[in-house]
C-alpha cells in the first residue's frame, strides 16, 4: 500500500535528464516568448504610467521622462542576454553541490535505563524528577 506522502515524493524525483531536458524547452520556449516581447513591447510615457498605476505609485512629468530612457537602456541590456546561443550549455539547478551535513543513523550502544540514572539524585519510576512547575 502506497501513502499519499511516498506517491508525492515519487513524484517530485524527476530524473535528472528529464530535468535537463525539460529546462532546455523551457528556456527556449522564453527565449521565444522574450523576442516576441522585444518587437511588440515600445517603451513610451504611457507604459510607464501604465505601470505605476499598477504598482500604485505617483510619478511625476520629470520622472516619467527620466525613466523613459532608463527602462530602455534596461530593455536593452536583457535582450542582449536573449541571443545568446545557449543550445549546448547544460541548466544549472544548483552551482553548489548540497550535502547532507547529518551523520548516519546508526544505532551504537548506549546506557541502560538503571546506569542513566544512577549518579541522579532525585529519580521516580525510571525517570529523572525535577522541580515542580506550577
Amino acid at each position: 500500500m502506497v501513502t499519499s506522502l511516498q506517491k508525492n515524493s515519487e513524484d517530485k524525483q524527476e530524473k535528472p535528464e528529464q530535468q535537463k531536458t525539460e529546462a532546455k524547452a523551457d528556456a527556449k520556449d522564453n527565449k521565444a516568448n522574450a523576442s516576441a516581447a522585444d518587437a511588440s513591447a515600445e517603451i513610451n510615457k504611457e507604459l510607464i504610467k501604465h505601470v505605476a498605476a499598477l504598482a500604485r505609485l505617483k510619478l511625476t512629468e520629470k520622472e516619467l521622462e527620466k525613466f523613459v530612457p532608463e527602462l530602455k537602456e534596461i530593455i536593452n541590456t536583457f535582450s542582449q542576454l536573449n541571443k545568446v546561443n545557449v543550445d549546448n550549455v547544460e541548466p544549472s539547478f544548483q552551482p553548489v553541490e548540497l550535502k547532507n551535513a547529518l551523520r548516519d543513523d546508526i544505532v551504537e550502544k548506549s546506557f541502560t535505563n538503571e546506569e542513566a540514572l544512577s549518579n541522579a539524585e532525585h529519580k521516580k519510576e525510571g525517570y529523572f524528577k525535577g522541580p515542580s512547575v506550577m
